[in-house]
């Protein structure tokens, strides 16, 4: 009866094995196809590609999407027969991707990374967006100094717009970060969120004021530009 028992559990993993090298050959064909889908699109949408060869990319990305919808299918099938599934695709998923950056079938892969941070869409959108935010600084004052020579007066508007909601920003989070400091306070401490949006919370423990000197820093250096 052992025997049989210990038998059983070393053959019940051969099924599941089985079943997962099929999966990742039907992702990887899936994989391949969408991928030399995004990189026609890209080719399509150059400036330099000529009327006859857009007509050529075209009739491929149209043989191409019939292919996808069948990979399409067989990952499907391949995807609901693991333990636990995977989520099943569908034609609009694909359709949507327009740049590698989209891309997000590989967290799938053999590597297994589904639980890594960078694998989700919204921690790399967070991301994106987080260091488009730190850099912003740095591209409004090269803005503004080559328009300095090209349109003075464009430049002289855009930068009074830009002291003056920069200011604005520094005192209302002044005084949220004040408000968070007083004696009683209940609410969320940190940067706060749409309740639609998934919370999160500045690493590091950083508060409005460090966002209000960094806004006021901008400010006055901007103002010593201004006098000189």
């Amino acid at each position: 009866m052992h025997s049989s028992k210990r038998a059983s559990e070393l053959i019940c993993p051969m099924p599941n094995y089985s079943m997962l090298s099929k999966y990742h050959a039907a992702l990887d064909e899936l994989e391949c196809l969408v991928v030399m889908r995004l990189f026609e699109l890209l080719k399509l949408l150059l400036s330099g590609t000529g009327y006859k060869l857009r007509q050529q990319i075209s009739k491929v990305l149209q043989r191409r999407s019939e292919a996808i919808r069948n990979a399409i299918n067989r990952y499907n099938t391949q995807a609901t027969s693991l333990i636990p599934p995977r989520p099943k695709i569908v034609w609009k998923d694909i359709a949507d991707y327009t740049f590698l950056g989209e891309f997000d079938l590989l967290r799938d892969s053999r590597a297994d990374i589904q639980d890594k941070d960078w694998a989700r869409p919204a921690h790399r959108e967070a991301t994106t967006k987080y260091f488009k935010l730190c850099r912003a600084p740095f591209e409004m004052s090269a803005v503004i100094n080559d328009l300095v020579n090209a349109d003075p007066l464009l430049a002289s508007e855009l930068k009074h717009q830009w002291c003056s909601r920069a200011a604005t920003n520094a005192v209302h989070i002044y005084r949220l970060d004040q408000i968070e400091r007083l004696f009683g306070f209940s609410g969320t401490r940190g940067i706060g969120t749409r309740l639609a949006d998934p919370a999160f919370r500045r690493p590091n423990g950083a508060s409005f004021g460090d966002l209000c000197h960094r806004n006021l820093m901008i400010l006055k250096r901007l103002t010593v530009k201004n006098t000189k």
